[in-house]
């Protein structure tokens, strides 16, 4: 069987359990550029590298779009 080879991945996404918290760590401690943020919906989106390329969104427990829970396998 051929293995498939990940070369690019545009958007992942992480549930946090304090989103100024962890908006600070992100933009402040490791410098990404903050592309969106939703105070109403408790979720930010941040460019990793350069605009465009790829996208980390910060969802705070229980505001996700699927029910995320912090205890989900």
């Amino acid at each position: 069987m051929d293995m498939l080879s990940l070369q690019r991945l545009f958007e992942a996404h992480l549930t946090v359990r304090d989103l100024q918290r962890s908006m600070t760590f992100f933009g402040q401690v490791l410098g990404l550029e903050l592309a969106e943020f939703f105070p109403d919906r408790k979720v930010a989106f941040y460019w990793v590298g350069k605009r465009g390329d790829s996208m980390l969104g910060l969802w705070e427990v229980g505001t996700g779009p699927q029910s995320m829970h912090p205890y989900c396998f």
